[in-house]
């Protein structure tokens, strides 16, 4: 069994800096995971973390948010809590966007 079963939407609201942006909902070993992709963007704000915490079907315990790397395979990735707090460390969350990205470096794959 694979450890994150992801789901692929899109937001649609609260955040208009946010809307249209790709977010794949997963279960990483019980934890509601959310990995939201905004490379190419900006980062997400702790407003807007805990927004969408609250917007229909979007609930999270932690949300991985990927941003643009420094390096050309790095991935940087924020690890929030759902009250927009910085999370020191998510180790499911890391499984849930290592599977995403697996055996594409620099890529998340969302179907």
């Amino acid at each position: 069994m694979r450890p994150c079963l992801p789901e692929t939407t899109h937001i649609r609201e609260p955040s208009p800096s946010l809307a249209g942006r790709r977010v794949s909902r997963m279960n990483g070993a019980g934890n509601k995971i959310l990995v939201l992709d905004l490379r190419g963007g900006s980062a997400a704000t702790p407003d807007e973390a805990r927004a969408i915490h609250r917007a229909p079907g979007l609930d999270y315990d932690q949300m991985m948010v990927l941003s643009n790397p420094a390096a050309r395979y790095a991935r940087l990735c924020q690890h929030l809590h759902n009250d927009g707090n910085l999370a020191g460390a998510c180790g499911n969350g890391t499984r849930c966007v290592a599977d995403r990205s697996r055996g594409r470096p620099g890529r998340i794959r969302w179907s």
